[in-house]
């Protein structure tokens, strides 16, 4: 004879207060600013975009200079 023991369900659903710092001090769990961690995630991928930007930048300069090399090197071997 197996004895069902029900889930203890929170007394107050999630969005019950319309403010949600009120709602979830009530629930007793933090409370997280969707905006703000929207704000941290879009900052996060903005700086990792940055970062490839700014290493093709380096690759395209590192290939100009060469390029830029052997056409000096053609023009010195030809005067």
């Amino acid at each position: 004879d197996s004895v069902v023991v029900p889930e203890e369900s929170p007394a107050l659903p999630e969005g019950f207060f319309d403010d949600p710092q009120v709602d979830a001090r009530m629930r007793k769990v933090e409370y997280v600013d969707k905006m703000e961690v929207a704000w941290d995630q879009f900052t996060r991928e903005m700086k990792q975009e940055a970062n490839v930007s700014e290493k093709l930048e380096a690759i395209d300069d590192n290939e100009r200079d060469v390029e830029r090399e052997i056409i000096e090197t053609d023009e010195l071997m030809y005067v």
